[in-house]
């Protein structure tokens, strides 16, 4: 009953962000993430440069996500995908294909599946990867024939960075601009989501600037 109750009213979706933000920018996470960085500093060097992804953004991932490997969640995994595929209709569909992936993925990695561990929504991992991300995304980095995001920061790490890769990473590119606006024509560009789903000139068209320099033809979301 408390997956069930816990998916119907998840923090992500109750909380503003400067709410949303005051859980996750404090002193202690910022300095568990510089420690982190420092103990992991040879597997971000050469992630980052296999993969592309600044050893900041990874870091920074893996903070919001479980606090660095210290909260990867509670419950055992085909719990809450049982649950949730079998007693969460609105999402059935979804979360029955995430318990056939993690039945899968337990016979691949050769686990017992009662005894994998994660988020309320069957999240895994110092990374908390879904099982289909795993088995689509993840990496071996310590090249021993089996991905441990559990329990090896290199195995995480390197997954994280391939995530963004596969799903077009581009080296060096800024991920976001602060911009300034002028009028109320820009309001009917603010929408749900987060997939890019206007060029800039149409933005700038509608009383959006910013100081850095960017192709008109750009796909961005406001």
């Amino acid at each position: 009953p408390n997956i069930i109750k816990t998916m119907t009213r998840p923090a992500e979706g109750t909380m503003s962000w400067y709410q949303y933000r005051k859980i996750f920018l404090g002193d202690k996470r910022i300095r568990a993430g510089v420690t982190f960085w420092k103990d992991n500093e040879s597997t971000f060097s050469a992630v980052q440069e296999k993969y592309g992804v600044p050893a900041e953004i990874i870091t920074a991932i893996i903070g919001v996500e479980t606090l660095y490997g210290k909260q990867t969640g509670g419950h055992r995994i085909i719990d809450a995908l049982s649950t949730l595929a079998f007693a969460y209709p609105k999402r059935s569909k979804f979360f029955t294909k995430e318990l056939e992936h993690f039945l899968i993925l337990c016979r691949e990695q050769k686990m017992n599946p009662l005894h994998p561990t994660g988020s309320y929504a069957g999240a895994m991992g110092i990374p908390q990867f879904m099982p289909s991300s795993y088995r689509a995304y993840s990496a071996d980095f310590e090249e021993d024939e089996k991905s441990d995001i559990w329990n090896i920061p290199a195995d995480a790490i390197a997954s994280v960075a391939n995530y963004f890769m596969i799903h077009n990473w581009k080296k060096g590119e800024r991920v976001a601009f602060l911009v300034k606006t002028e009028g109320e024509k820009y309001k009917t560009a603010l929408s749900k989501g987060l997939k890019p789903d206007m060029k800039w000139a149409d933005l700038q068209a509608m009383g959006v600037s910013a100081e850095q320099s960017i192709p008109a033809d750009a796909e961005v979301k406001l």
